[in-house]
């Protein structure tokens, strides 16, 4: 194959976000269509989102010699890294583990309560990425994520206030997409 320097990405996320919804929520199977039951998490850092893939392998060595003659994958972990700049029900529930607020007081003068968990749980949502590179697309669809580390939260003079999450995860996902590597890839008959 020859090399091609139309399939490099410069996924700068222009157009990109990240969107949360319920566990089992429909997630797009033939369109880059937000279902409404998403919600968009903002505003994320310059950093974007930072996708991580682990993969622990058996070996099974021969004897004698003690040559290598099969690898068998033992775990895989799949993570995103990303740093929500917003604050907002949604992401300090995330953050948080905080069910939805309630309004609290008399009419006129109320205000938001939002009850914290005593112990923070693992944050469990299907999830959609959207990256683009112009005209081009690719949406990774996630039908289970969980948020289950966080990086401190930083209130001061300095820094600005941010929410750091990884989440893994923890079922089967796919992309859609219209990059032209990938169309001519489908298109192939074997």
């Amino acid at each position: 194959m020859a090399s091609n320097v139309d399939n490099m990405r410069d996924w700068n996320t222009e157009g990109g976000a990240l969107w949360f919804a319920p566990i089992g929520t429909t997630l797009p199977t033939t369109s880059f269509e937000i279902p409404a039951d998403f919600e968009d998490i903002g505003i994320i850092s310059d950093g974007g989102v930072e996708e991580s893939l682990e993969v622990e392998t058996k070996e099974t060595v021969a004897w004698p010699g003690g040559d290598i003659v099969k690898t068998k994958p033992t775990k895989t972990k799949k993570t995103q890294k990303f740093v929500a700049l917003e604050d907002s029900a949604m992401t300090t529930g995330l953050y948080y583990g905080h069910g939805k607020p309630t309004l609290v007081g008399t009419a006129g003068s109320q205000i938001a309560r939002v009850d914290l968990p005593k112990r923070v749980p693992v944050v469990e949502r299907a999830a959609i990425i959207v990256l683009q590179d112009g005209d081009l697309t690719r949406m990774k669809c996630i039908e289970r994520i969980s948020i289950s580390e966080r990086g401190s939260y930083v209130a001061n003079t300095e820094d600005d206030p941010a929410y750091e999450f990884t989440m893994t995860e923890t079922s089967k996902g796919y992309w859609l997409t219209n990059e032209p590597t990938f169309l001519e890839a489908a298109a192939v008959t074997p």
